[in-house]
């Protein structure tokens, strides 16, 4: 049986806030929030959703569009240092 756990290591979760259908255009990603959460913050391998007031109370900041390439590569060499750090 294989074992439980995550596929990937970052997941990145969108947010639209809009409400507004004369100002909401969910075609264009600088409305959006998107939510960067490194695997290790998810403690239950058994656990298929989560909600945005879950990732809020785990203190995942939301970024916009243009910062979210670097806030990934954050979250990469986030990752990176800390499996360093195991292996010593």
């Amino acid at each position: 049986m294989p074992e439980l756990g995550r596929l990937a290591h970052i997941y990145v979760f969108a947010h639209h806030p809009g409400v507004d259908p004369n100002k909401t255009d969910h075609r264009d990603p600088y409305q959006w929030d998107f939510y960067v959460l490194s695997t290790s913050r998810l403690t239950d391998p058994k656990q298929k959703q989560i909600s945005l007031s879950s990732i809020r109370a785990l203190g995942v900041q939301a970024c916009k569009f243009d910062a979210l390439a670097d806030v990934v590569e954050k979250a990469r060499a986030d990752r990176v240092v800390s499996t360093i750090d195991k292996t010593m």
